[in-house]
């Protein structure tokens, strides 16, 4: 992901006036749960990450693939419902957007975060698996699962 998505943003629509919060700053979480307090939504890419991020491994495809842990955990941390979005392009310039309501992570005890947090990620990879053998072309971003 570039350094700041903002100018991406700006060039696609310049009337666009939603902050990105850059994850890994010291109050990226305060930004985050703030925006959720306000009503807003917060969208991550949850099939990649930036090298050297915690990962959670998560079976898929007959493997296993890494899935980076933190839009998981924030959610987990955060008390807020996932909603998985997905592009899939259906040739020429059409594509189906889906939106599935993924997990409500309604906040588990402490001592059981951890395994909210496999839940959920499994859940993902699970509901991306789906999506992947449906449209098998639509997810080169997945070559080093393929090999």
């Amino acid at each position: 992901m570039p350094a700041s998505l903002t100018p991406v943003l700006d060039n696609i629509n310049p009337q666009h006036n939603r902050p990105v919060i850059p994850l890994g700053k010291i109050d990226s979480m305060l930004r985050i749960q703030e925006a959720l307090q306000r009503g807003e939504y917060i969208g991550i890419l949850a099939d990649r990450t930036i090298s050297g991020k915690k990962m959670i491994a998560c079976d898929f495809l007959g493997g296993r693939i890494n899935l980076p842990i933190t839009p998981f955990r924030l959610a987990v941390i955060l008390d807020c419902p996932v909603v998985l979005m997905l592009g899939i392009y259906r040739g020429g310039n059409r594509y189906d957007v889906n939106f599935e309501y993924l997990i409500d992570s309604r906040q588990p005890a402490q001592s059981d975060r951890d395994s909210a947090i496999k839940q959920a990620a499994q859940r993902f990879a699970t509901r991306l698996e789906h999506y992947c053998r449906e449209r098998p072309y639509n997810w080169f971003n997945f070559y080093d699962v393929w090999k």
